[in-house]
C-alpha cells in the first residue's frame, strides 16, 4: 500500500433515513483496501481514524495470500477477507475489488454510502459527482449494487506521471514530503480537491506522521 491518505478526518454521519431500509439509521462508510505489501502506511490511517467510532465506518482488505505480511493492528486487525493471488496489470486487480465490494455489501446492510458531499455524507450522490481512478474510487450502496457503469472518470487520486519507471508512477522520498507537497498534491481542476496521493515510499512515514495534524488532517 504506497498510497498516503490526505483527507480530512471522516465527518460524523447525521442520523438519516435510508432508502434501503426503513431501520437504517445511521449509514456507515466502507473503507475497502486492496494490498500485496506490509500497511507500511497504517499508522497514518490509525491517526485519520483516531477520533471517529467504529459505528461509523468498516474496514476491509483484500491481500494477497501469497505475500508473507504481518498480521495487521489497531483498526485493521481482524479485518482480512478472504483473498486470491494479485498480480499487476491484470484483471486479478478487479476480482479483489469485486471481491471486497461484494463482502462490504453482504457483511453489513449499514455500509451504504462511501462517496463525501460537503461537510457530510449525502445520501444520495449523482452519476456527474462520481470519480473513480486506478483502484481508487467512490461508490455508494445502490450504484455498486445496480449500475458499475455509473461513474466518471475523474479520480480521487493524485499521481504523478512526469517521471514514470517501468509504469510506475514518480515516488515520492523523504526528502520531498512538505507541507508544501501536500497542499499542492491537493489541488485539482475539477469541484473536489484530491484526497488521496501516491507513490510513497515506506520510509516516508515519519515525516508525514510529523505533519499529520497540523497540515494532512487539519478542518
Amino acid at each position: 500500500m504506497d498510497s498516503a491518505n490526505f483527507s480530512r478526518r471522516p465527518t460524523h454521519l447525521p442520523a438519516a433515513k435510508s432508502h434501503l431500509s426503513a431501520s437504517l439509521r445511521r449509514p456507515k462508510i466502507a473503507f475497502l483496501f486492496l494490498t500485496n505489501s506490509p500497511l507500511h502506511f497504517a499508522p497514518l490511517w490509525e491517526r485519520f481514524f483516531a477520533n471517529v467510532t467504529p459505528k461509523h465506518y468498516n474496514i476491509y482488505i483484500h491481500a494477497d495470500p501469497f505475500v508473507k505480511i504481518p498480521t495487521p493492528e489497531g483498526v485493521f486487525k481482524g479485518k482480512i477477507i478472504p483473498s486470491k493471488r494479485t498480480q499487476r496489470s491484470s484483471p486479478t486487480l478487479i476480482s479483489a475489488a469485486r471481491r471486497l465490494l461484494a463482502t462490504a455489501m453482504l457483511d453489513d446492510p449499514s455500509n451504504a454510502y462511501n462517496a463525501r458531499g460537503e461537510n457530510v455524507m449525502l445520501p444520495e450522490v449523482h452519476f456527474d459527482e462520481f470519480r473513480v481512478g486506478s483502484q481508487f474510487f467512490v461508490l455508494t450502496r445502490k450504484h455498486a449494487l445496480r449500475d458499475p457503469n455509473g461513474c466518471t472518470q475523474y479520480t480521487l487520486t493524485r499521481v504523478n506521471w512526469t517521471d514514470s519507471v517501468n509504469g510506475h508512477p514518480h515516488t515520492y522520498h523523504p526528502p520531498e514530503v512538505s507541507p508544501e507537497l501536500i497542499y499542492r498534491l491537493r489541488e485539482s481542476n475539477s469541484t473536489y480537491s484530491y484526497m488521496f496521493a501516491r507513490k510513497f515510499s515506506p520510509d516516508c512515514l515519519n515525516p508525514l506522521m510529523e505533519i499529520a495534524d497540523s497540515v494532512i488532517f487539519k478542518d
